[in-house]
This record gives structure tokens, sequence and C-alpha cells, in this order.
């Protein structure tokens, strides 16, 4: 997308017809909210790492 300079994609059924659009903005949204998740579920997991070195 971004070596062609497309920011949105249509998204079709089976049938060909237009179900919605999807924007570069919602990669990016989708990407950040699972970023945080991977961050919330490896941070106590880093942290009992690090008790159990001391």
């Amino acid at each position: 997308m971004r070596n062609k300079g497309i920011r949105r994609l249509p998204v079709v059924n089976e049938k060909r017809g237009l179900e919605g659009t999807l924007t570069v903005d919602d990669l990016i949204d989708l990407l950040a909210d699972e970023v945080d998740l991977l961050a919330k579920i490896a941070g106590p997991g880093q942290e009992l790492e690090e008790k159990r070195r001391k």
C-alpha cells in the first residue's frame, strides 16, 4: 500500500458487493491495540523474571 500510495482498500463479500473500506489508519489503530496487549502480557512476566534473578 505504501509503495503505491494507496490509503484505502475496498472490502467486498463473496458476491463482490461492497461491505466497507479498510484504511491505513484502521490498520495502525489495530496494530497499536495489539502491541499494547502484548506489552500488558509481557510486563508481569518480565517483572517475575527479574525477581527470580535477585
